[in-house]
């Protein structure tokens, strides 16, 4: 498809945000398939939970995930509005959801390799890095106030939604 190459392209600074396919239904699968790998691991810490050292995770209900991406979208949109680029916003949301999912899907199969830690750490500075060249591209921003305004709407977007859907955990007594 030549909307996964455009956006391999993007990861490797071949091409800019303006340069991506103006096509809504493109933004829209991409957000929603972003979200699935949030949904999935709700799925998986319910059935399992997760041990963090003294507290265990028991629950954290699906809902957060589509609370929170929702949320992020819509904070992410309401930049766009702010400067009225309301039409850029779908080029920038393709860019910054779709990039998200290539690099998840890259990593998920890296993930049973040797080196896959190192792997992963690399795929997550891409992703970083990705994500600030759209606010800065799409928005003007400047490097500084495109990590600052990325790093507000997710935590905004977590501590809204994980209000809404509280995450359960218990305490783990400590052995001695």
């Amino acid at each position: 498809m030549n909307i996964i190459a455009q956006l391999v392209q993007f990861i490797f600074q071949k091409r800019e945000v303006k340069d991506i396919t103006y096509k809504p239904q493109f933004a829209v699968i991409a957000v929603l398939v972003d979200a699935l790998p949030l949904f999935l691991l709700c799925i998986m810490i319910n059935k399992t939970g997760i041990d963090l050292g003294e507290v265990k995770i028991t629950k954290i209900p699906v809902g957060l995930a589509a609370v929170y991406t929702v949320l992020f979208a819509a904070l992410f949109y309401s930049f766009f509005a702010a400067q009225q680029k309301q039409a850029r916003f779908v080029q920038a949301a393709t860019a910054f959801f779709g990039t998200s999912v290539i690099l998840t899907a890259i990593n998920t199969l890296a993930s049973p390799l040797p080196g896959s830690g190192l792997i992963t750490l690399i795929i997550l500075g891409l992703k970083i890095s990705c994500s600030v060249r759209v606010a800065m591209q799409s928005l003007n921003y400047s490097l500084v106030r495109a990590v600052f305004s990325l790093f507000g709407i997710t935590m905004l977007s977590m501590i809204v939604a994980s209000s809404i859907f509280p995450i359960e955990s218990v305490q783990i007594a400590a052995s001695e």
